[in-house]
Parts: structure tokens; C-alpha cells; sequence
């Protein structure tokens, strides 16, 4: 018998129990956390946050930062928690900046998710303005959370003084988000006035007084959970 089949002899055993525990493990389950939403907030501020993904059962929602801090939210008539939500808590001491989310669950730590912490108000962008009619009033330095719907296009409304500088950005791809957007600018009568695809800043100065209308979508109309 050569040196070469005395090895694999030797060897065949430890692969073959190798195998087997690299196949039970490939079927166990694995906590995946595919959405945190809102993806950030403001210093000093308390907010409720739902994570979506898979395998997500007797989760914790953990942040890096001592002051960033989660706990269930409770449901108002039975007390109980509620599946997936949680009402956290930024210390108003954070800096500014990007933060990892994971959550912790029966199923181990999940893949991070990025959570941004900032000093600006924030809003969430309703379900419901998807025309120029029912577009949604932002006061100028305001953070926006809002989810793409597909084949749909959100609708924002602002005022501006001529020769002001606004300055727009959607930051979906800092957030982790499946979103390619594109933002268009438009007066009240509905000239478009500018464009910016696929990320970037959006730099406008308003050529007169008055109120402009900020279309936002993904590029090729897509949306759902992963599209923030």
C-alpha cells in the first residue's frame, strides 16, 4: 500500500464526521434580520422600531452604543410584547453616525443592519401620497423615513425662498437598503425643475418663493419591506 492510500485510510473516518456535522449544521435555523424600520432616529428622542426577517423568534434588538437602548414594546391591551417591535431609546449624548444593529434570538446573533442616529427631526413618510394632492408637508432640515411601494411614487411638499439653498439626498445606500432612487424636483405648476438618479445630492436653489413638490421612487418601480 502506498504512502498516499495509507493517508486516505487514515483520514476517511475524520472526513466522513466532518461531513455529517457540516450537513446538520447547513439545517439548523439562523436568525437573519433583513429590516430595521425606522432605520435611525434623533438624539434624545424615543421611537418604536420593527425588524423584519427570518428565523426571528425571542428576539432582543441590540446596538453597539451603551445609550442606544431597546425593549419590547408591549402590547396596550394584554401587556404582552409585540411580535418584532421594540421601543428604543437614544441617548441624547450619541454621535452622530452609523450604528450596527443585530438582533439576538433563540437561533443566535443575526447579520448587522445600519442604524443611523442624527440631530435633525425625523418624520415617517405615510402610505398615502402617492399623487401631488395628497403629498406629504415637510418643513425644511426634516429626516424622512419612508418604504417604495411598487409602481409608485411618493410625494413630498416643501416651501422655499427664492435664491434659498436645499439641499436633498435619499441615503438608501448607507442604510442597507435594496432602493435605487431617484428624486425629482418639480414647481407648483409641475415644471421639473431637477433630477438626480440613483443616488447622490440633489443641490437646488429655488428660483422664486413658494412650494415645490419632491417626487421620490426606485429607479424601476420596484418596492416592499427592503426598498427604505
Amino acid at each position: 500500500m502506498s504512502f498516499a492510500s495509507k493517508t486516505l485510510t487514515r483520514f476517511c473516518p475524520l472526513i466522513a464526521v466532518l461531513l455529517a456535522i457540516s450537513s446538520s449544521v447547513a439545517q439548523l435555523p439562523l436568525a437573519r434580520l433583513s429590516t430595521v424600520f425606522p432605520p435611525g432616529g434623533k438624539a434624545g428622542t424615543t421611537f418604536e422600531v420593527t425588524v423584519t426577517g427570518s428565523d426571528l423568534e425571542e428576539v432582543q434588538l441590540h446596538f453597539p452604543h451603551a445609550n442606544i437602548i431597546s425593549k419590547p414594546k408591549l402590547n396596550d391591551k394584554t401587556g404582552e410584547p409585540e411580535p418584532n417591535k421594540f421601543l428604543v431609546t437614544v441617548g441624547a449624548d450619541v454621535p452622530p453616525g452609523s450604528y450596527e444593529a443585530r438582533v439576538f434570538s433563540r437561533f443566535g446573533v443575526s447579520n448587522p443592519r445600519a442604524f443611523l442616529v442624527g440631530v435633525l427631526p425625523e418624520i415617517t413618510s405615510p402610505a398615502t401620497n402617492h399623487t401631488v394632492d395628497s403629498a406629504t408637508g415637510v418643513p425644511l432640515g426634516t429626516v424622512v423615513n419612508g418604504r417604495a411601494d411598487a409602481n409608485a411614487v411618493d410625494h413630498f411638499r416643501f416651501t422655499a425662498k427664492k435664491g434659498q439653498r436645499v439641499l436633498i439626498e435619499c441615503l438608501a445606500r448607507d442604510i442597507d437598503s435594496r432602493m435605487d432612487d431617484t428624486l425629482v424636483l418639480y414647481d407648483s405648476g409641475g415644471r421639473e425643475l431637477a433630477r438626480q438618479r440613483r443616488g447622490g445630492l440633489l443641490d437646488f436653489i429655488a428660483p422664486a418663493e413658494g412650494q415645490f413638490i419632491l417626487a421620490a421612487s426606485d429607479f424601476t418601480y420596484r418596492g416592499g419591506e427592503e426598498y427604505f
